[in-house]
């Protein structure tokens, strides 16, 4: 594979399952230093062992990207190892399918600590090394929830249509350090974001996390001055209702 990213620095959340380690494999094999950090540690040295199959340029860190102790010490051990992030990929999230009365207090604000909170402290920790070196990229894996509304995901939807705020303001903001922001919004794909609640019995044709990751690879192959904000990867189920 063409070593593209060679030498670069790639950081993943939520690496180790579903849509963020298909981005990892991706990174490694185009010669990235590829760090994933995800809070569950047996997952996480699953696929530490699988991504040095392929490169041995890999770190994985045990990280809860809601809490800013373990981000700190996330980016720290990253820049310790390799230098500045070059590459941050948003991607750790959880989802509750829940109406509004059945959708707890304490699923709200767990919600809302990784999908929003999680995205605003890696990118808080990795934009000063990107201002120094004045590039870097930033890609947000959002929802189709951001920009339609579906019933019982409200709280989800929420905090997608959050992370798309979050993700335009800073776009505008970083652009002159040579740093470019794009948001990915993934249809229903076929992902470890259900293991908990159980994958829905809908009778679509699901995406696969490598779909995403290979969306990924366009945008990280954009010529430097190629700016594309926005990216929706939908199925046929979604485009009839978007």
């Amino acid at each position: 594979m063409d070593q593209y990213l060679k030498n670069k620095v790639v950081l993943v959340t939520g690496g180790s399952r579903g849509i963020g380690n298909a981005i990892a494999v991706k990174a490694a094999q185009a010669g990235a230093n590829v760090a994933i950090c995800a809070r569950g540690r047996e997952s996480l040295d699953k696929a530490v062992t699988q991504l040095q199959q392929i490169s041995p340029d890999i770190l994985g860190i045990q990280t809860d990207v809601s809490q800013s102790k373990d981000v700190t010490a996330c980016i720290k051990q990253i820049n310790d190892a390799w230098g500045a992030v070059d590459i941050l990929i948003n991607n750790a999230g959880i989802y509750r399918y829940a109406g509004i009365l059945e959708n707890s207090t304490e699923d709200w604000d767990a919600q809302f600590a990784v999908n929003l909170k999680g995205p605003f402290l890696m990118t808080h920790a990795v934009v000063p090394g990107m201002k120094a070196q004045k590039s870097g990229t930033i890609i947000f894996i959002s929802s189709m929830v951001a920009v339609m509304s579906i019933p019982q995901h409200s709280c989800y939807s929420a905090t997608k249509w959050g992370l798309d705020g979050f993700a335009g303001s800073i776009g505008q903001e970083l652009c002159e350090y040579g740093i470019k922001v794009h948001t990915l919004r993934p249809g229903m794909t076929d992902t470890s974001i259900f293991d908990e609640i159980g994958k829905p019995d809908m009778d679509i044709d699901w995406i696969e996390p490598e779909e995403i990751a290979d969306a990924v690879e366009f945008l990280l192959r954009l010529p430097k001055h190629a700016q594309v904000p926005e990216l929706n990867y939908t199925s046929t189920a979604h485009r009839k209702e978007y």
